[in-house]
């Protein structure tokens, strides 16, 4: 009943759904409750996309010049919150809009110590991957 109710409401929150199914998966009292775990799993299994990529020149806090940095930052932090895997590739700038250097630190993102080169036309560029 609980799930049909959800299913007629004309707006709903999908975190609050996916945080529902996810409950739902987890049943294992009855017959009849495994049964909707099974296909509250499946409907989990079937709605995964893998990661994500988003390749931007700016975002959130840390590169910001116009609005694009701010919704690439609250666009991958909100699917990052619904479980989807997120990868964001931007520029590194060794200062910040404020001058300061290391400003990636505070916020638990650090340089991982490994490189990617990348062929970019005719030149080959070699990136630092950082991860927080």
């Amino acid at each position: 009943a609980s799930l049909m109710l959800l299913c007629r409401t004309q707006r709903f929150d999908s975190t609050l759904v996916l945080k529902f199914i996810k409950t739902l998966a987890q049943l294992d009292t009855s017959a009849e409750d495994r049964l909707v775990a099974a296909l509250c799993r499946a409907v989990i299994r079937c709605n995964r996309v893998g990661p994500i990529v988003f390749v931007a020149p700016e975002l959130g806090r840390w590169s910001t010049v116009g609005g694009l940095g701010v919704m690439v930052d609250e666009l991958t932090v909100g699917l990052a919150g619904m479980g989807a895997e997120i990868v964001v590739v931007s520029p590194f700038y060794h200062v910040d809009r404020k001058g300061k250097t290391d400003y990636l630190r505070k916020d638990g993102i650090n340089y991982t110590g490994r490189n990617v080169r990348v062929q970019i036309g005719a030149e080959s560029v070699e990136l630092g991957v950082h991860a927080g």
